[in-house]
């Protein structure tokens, strides 16, 4: 796994759920569990307070165009969260959904809908100080 994963899943912050103000700053594309491929994308809190520039992560689902899955080599669909994520924030289409420039999310500012993880993948309850807060929805500010 890359440095992005590794913070990624070694730290875990848990901030109250809502919408914060957030700016992309890096991404990464992996084989979740060695079966699920995904991009994890790594956002810094920009809003004033107790979050300030504290990193939390968002993480798509994606679909890998080769054997090999790479930064280079993978898609998405028109309903996926990817795609909408992006054209919300950007507010327009990319023009291939294989070949989506994420470092075009560098140059907004934008609302993440944050919320709190409390079930684990096998819907057993996490415990209150294992929990931890994730990006489940981003829109460009001011929308």
């Amino acid at each position: 796994m890359g440095k992005l994963v590794d913070r990624a899943s070694s730290f875990s912050l848990q901030i109250p759920e809502g919408q914060y103000r957030v700016v992309f700053q890096d991404w990464e594309v992996l084989m979740y569990l060695g079966k699920a491929p995904k991009i994890c994308a790594e956002f810094k809190i920009v809003e004033y307070g107790e979050f300030f520039e504290k990193n939390i992560y968002r993480w798509w689902n994606v679909q890998p165009t080769s054997s090999k899955l790479s930064k280079n080599c993978w898609k998405v669909g028109k309903s996926s969260n990817l795609y909408r994520d992006y054209c919300g924030v950007t507010l327009e289409a990319p023009k291939r959904l294989d070949r989506i420039p994420l470092s075009r999310l560098e140059k907004h500012i934008a609302l993440a809908d944050v919320k709190t993880v409390v079930e684990a993948r096998d819907q057993t309850m996490i415990p209150e100080a294992a929990r931890y807060s994730v990006i489940c929805g981003l829109n460009r500010v001011g929308l």
